[in-house]
């Protein structure tokens, strides 16, 4: 009795004590909440900036790439009939090379009715022996269709690309529909995630590389039809000008100059995932995980962590949609 009277009488002095600790702890709390709210909000509102600067960055870099397809299918448009010479100076008066790092080829896929196939085969076959391509089917894939859209031209004419003259891909279902799409709207129209044939890497054993990218297309119609409609265009239709993007080229020259801690990640449709992935800034996919504890016990670890984390340790995440020449991706 004695004991606890002492404690009693302990507390009762010292209660006015004990108070003011624990308010002066409510309010550090309150402080420290305060504080760590208005970082992660600025932090926030940083991320949310240079994602809507980044946006801009692509649309203008793609339509910079466009607008070079553009350019060359005014070529059609001002020539009765272009020849290689000039697709080849179109390529080098624009410095294809050096000032579209992205775009591993510029081409002409042409429009080749069932009646002229035989033609078109006789010209790629004496282009080809000229060039030292060997034999092969000059018009690729082999096959009777009521119609073909083989590639005519191809800039630069390098080994690469020496591969890709005679090759139609309308055939293929993923082509066809972005041909179809760029026909009937007489806009530029890219497909979803390709592999573009490319250089194979120093070092590598192999002479060419599949790189994730994108095609783009862009039809070319008779010069005095009408195009008013769909019905129009689909009977106006000469062919189609085909850039082979590769997104490296492409994207990295514009995202690398934004903040470095933040990784950069574009995919191709609501499937997060390596497979659907056309570019990544560091190599390190992280649009997949998760940020959500699972359990109890998780939890409360995951409290725990969050009070003793700063801000700048913190990851903030942002998904936006991205127009690539008609076809949405994730950014």
């Amino acid at each position: 009795m004695w004991r606890a009277g002492r404690v009693f009488e302990h507390l009762r002095r010292a209660a006015v004590a004990y108070a003011v600790l624990l308010i002066t702890l409510a309010l550090t709390l309150l402080a420290f909440y305060y504080v760590r709210e208005n970082v992660e909000a600025s932090a926030r509102d940083q991320l949310d900036e240079t994602v809507r600067a980044a946006q801009d960055a692509i649309d203008r870099q793609m339509n910079s790439y466009v607008e070079a397809m553009l350019g060359s299918r005014g070529l059609f448009y001002a020539s009765s009939s272009v020849e290689e010479g000039e697709w080849e100076n179109y390529g080098n008066g624009i410095d294809l090379e050096e000032r579209y790092e992205g775009m591993q080829a510029l081409g002409y896929a042409e429009r080749v009715e069932t009646s002229e196939r035989e033609d078109f085969e006789d010209q790629i076959a004496d282009r080809s022996r000229e060039e030292g391509l060997g034999d092969r089917p000059a018009l690729r894939p082999e096959g009777r269709r009521l119609e073909y859209f083989p590639l005519a031209f191809v800039e630069p004419s390098d080994e690469v690309n020496q591969n890709l003259l005679g090759y139609d891909a309308y055939p293929d279902p993923v082509y066809r529909a972005a041909m179809d799409r760029a026909r009937d709207t007489g806009q530029a129209q890219a497909t979803g995630k390709d592999y573009v044939l490319t250089e194979a890497p120093e070092g590598s054993r192999a002479d060419l590389a599949l790189e994730p990218g994108l095609v783009v297309y862009l039809p070319v119609y008779s010069k005095d039809a009408s195009v008013d409609n769909v019905a129009q265009r689909q009977r106006a239709l000469e062919g189609f000008i085909v850039a082979y993007l590769e997104a490296e080229g492409l994207l990295r020259g514009t995202l690398e100059s934004f903040e470095p801690s933040i990784d950069f990640e574009i995919y191709d449709g609501e499937d997060l995932g390596p497979n659907s992935l056309l570019y990544d800034d560091d190599g390190v996919l992280r649009a997949g995980e998760t940020q959500e504890p699972v359990g109890f016990f998780a939890a409360i670890g995951a409290f725990v962590s969050s009070l003793a984390s700063t801000p700048a340790g913190s990851e903030l995440s942002d998904l936006r949609q991205i127009d690539l020449a008609g076809r949405e991706y994730d950014l």
